[in-house]
């Protein structure tokens, strides 16, 4: 792994619950990336995923489920961070 790492925020959550190609290139990725997700991210996605599956006519239950348990990354690299996480690296600017 050569150091790479993204923070995944609420937006990106849910777009891997509703949706087949981030969910993709997060697995084709988990060799080379590092991946990061803070609880306030989960918590916005638990917030707004329901409403948004509604609207689209879809049975949140199920979504929700995945969602709670985390097993949508179950198998790749992801990182839980909460408050008692260390501060955050300092991000290169490309």
């Amino acid at each position: 792994m050569n150091g790479k790492a993204i923070v995944l925020d609420a937006n990106i959550l849910i777009r891997a619950v509703m949706g087949k190609r981030v969910r993709e290139l997060i697995f084709g990725s988990v060799t080379t990336v590092k991946f990061f997700a803070p609880d306030v991210a989960y918590a916005d996605a638990r917030k707004y995923l329901p409403a948004l599956l509604i609207k689209r006519g879809i049975d949140s239950s199920e979504a929700m489920l995945v969602l709670d348990q985390r097993r949508l990354f179950s198998g790749a690299c992801l990182r839980f961070l909460d408050s008692s996480y260390p501060k955050s690296p300092k991000v290169k600017k490309r």
